[in-house]
């Protein structure tokens, strides 16, 4: 994508929020499983980094107090922008439970909840 929106100069932006894990899938791992996940966290990838190696503009926010001013720079760039803007991983989530898991639980049908 980020190859066909710099060749045809499209004026998207994008922000990626980046936590390195896959954070509703490992709140929900420790819920039903307790501590036995596997497979939810990932290296540190340099979205902005890859961005410019594909001719896309980029930002990568460190500073909260940067934001409002790189937000209006991607907007009046003439063409893609990607803003990364790395956020803390957060262990202690708790997944939304799905409403329909009290109505199995009383109707005995299989639920992990």
């Amino acid at each position: 994508e980020l190859e066909t929106y710099s060749r045809l100069g499209l004026n998207i932006k994008m922000i990626v929020f980046c936590n390195n894990v896959f954070g509703w899938i490992k709140g929900e791992n420790q819920h039903v499983y307790h501590s036995d996940f596997f497979a939810t966290n990932f290296n540190k990838v340099d979205y902005a980094g890859v961005a410019t190696a594909f001719g896309v503009k980029s930002y990568k926010i460190d500073d909260p107090n940067n934001i409002n001013s790189v937000l209006k720079e991607a907007i009046n760039h003439k063409g893609p922008v990607l803003i990364e803007v790395p956020v803390p991983d957060q262990t202690e989530i708790v997944p939304p439970i799905p409403r329909w898991t009290e109505s199995a639980k009383k109707n005995g049908l299989p639920c992990c909840y």
